[in-house]
């Protein structure tokens, strides 16, 4: 049957090479759509992803012209930013709120968030300095992997100052067990405490070596100094009107603005680039995918229409119409895996032999015989019902 069914497209080549050529072009571009979508899927899922959701970053910021003439106006606005949330601990729509330095997401391009060298162990890392308060932990809902959270407590007994890292940077370190590991940065010895799965800056970006030290007690890290508050659900507008109206009575709001953004929002924004990439290349492949269905669907309808009296006649020698079903569909098939080969085996010069690239060919594979077989599933349902007495009446 199968040598039978080889034998038949080779023959009927002329007619099926426009289709081969189609499904190969379907093919490679389902291929590269599929790459790049499950590409997207991975970096999503990657660890380190922070908990945004009901948080804001809440600012009073100076004005860039009102800056340059009161140099202290800066400051002063932090001060009442922070004197504003304290007021705000225990309002009702408040769930907690924490100061952060280079931590918060999705706030400006990863190239800006501030860099450092550390030497551990004889090797030269580069990481993200981040400063957080103690309650960045659950604000942000950092997954520890091994050791504890910062507590209070600024220094060890042994005098060294408590440190968590991501496991980027211990793995980066070459420890197995980062917990109770020293190192010395800026003239002080730290001691590793904690170990957390990672920190993204941005949704489909991979995490990086970071350390989390923390908040100094006096002056300001390098970078930018965040304050995010966690909002009970469905107490945005209570939140919004609170902190309104502690700006109004703030010593800054001739001075300065009120800066208040949702964080969700901000990751919706960040998402937005790789999402509308995807989405520009699966629009057409879905179009295309209609109207090669409906090309591929019209050729087998036509085809079974000049074969009925050749189908009809395999019905009278002996053929069962399971067999003239698997015949049509088998045409379709093989012509699909045929078509499929290219895509395959361009996939060795084009992707790197990763999970993602071997999932995305598979996926290929599999959508392109699912493609055959729905084509071709009515026009093979037409044969396996013809009648051969009607016919092969006038033969």
């Amino acid at each position: 049957m199968k040598g039978f069914l080889w034998k038949t497209l080779w023959n009927r080549r002329k007619a099926m090479w426009e289709l081969f050529v189609e499904q190969v072009f379907i093919g490679l571009v389902l291929m590269l759509c599929l790459s790049s979508l499950l590409d997207a899927v991975r970096q999503y899922r990657q660890p380190g992803m922070l908990d945004t959701g009901n948080t804001y970053l809440v600012m009073f910021t100076a004005n860039l012209e009102d800056a340059l003439k009161d140099h202290n106006l800066y400051g002063n606005a932090l001060i009442a930013t922070k004197t504003a949330l304290t007021h705000l601990e225990t309002h009702p729509s408040v769930a907690d709120y924490c100061v952060s330095c280079n931590l918060t997401p999705y706030l400006r391009s990863s190239d800006f968030y501030v860099t450092d060298t550390v030497r551990v162990d004889d090797r030269k890392i580069r990481f993200f300095p981040k400063f957080v308060f103690p309650k960045a932990l659950d604000i942000f809902g950092l997954r520890l992997e091994e050791g504890s959270w910062f507590t209070e407590e600024r220094y060890l007994e042994d005098g060294s100052a408590p440190v968590v890292v991501t496991r980027q940077l211990a793995d980066a370190a070459g420890w197995t067990d980062a917990v109770n590991r020293q190192f010395v940065y800026k003239g002080q010895t730290y001691t590793v405490i904690g170990v957390v799965d990672g920190v993204k800056q941005h949704v489909f970006e991979e995490a990086l070596a970071s350390i989390f030290f923390l908040f100094p007690e006096r002056g300001i890290p390098n970078g930018n100094t965040e304050y995010v508050v966690k909002v009970k659900k469905g107490h945005d507008a209570d939140f919004y009107a609170a902190i309104h109206k502690e700006f109004q009575q703030s010593s800054v709001r001739d001075k300065a603005q009120l800066v208040l953004y949702s964080l969700d929002e901000m990751k919706e924004m960040s998402m937005f680039n790789t999402m509308l990439s995807v989405v520009a290349q699966a629009v057409p492949v879905l179009f295309l995918f209609f109207f090669a269905f409906i090309g591929t669907f019209g050729i087998f309808w036509l085809q079974s229409e000049k074969r009925l009296k050749e189908y009809a006649l395999r019905l009278a020698l002996g053929a069962t119409r399971k067999q003239l079903l698997g015949m049509v569909i088998g045409e379709s098939l093989a012509v699909s895996a045929l078509a499929s080969l290219p895509a395959v085996l361009l996939s060795f010069f084009i992707f790197d032999l990763t999970w993602v690239n071997v999932c995305a060919v598979v996926a290929t594979v599999v959508l392109m015989a699912l493609f055959s077989v729905f084509s071709a599933c009515y026009p093979a349902y037409k044969v396996s019902k013809v009648n051969p007495a009607e016919a092969l009446h006038y033969e």
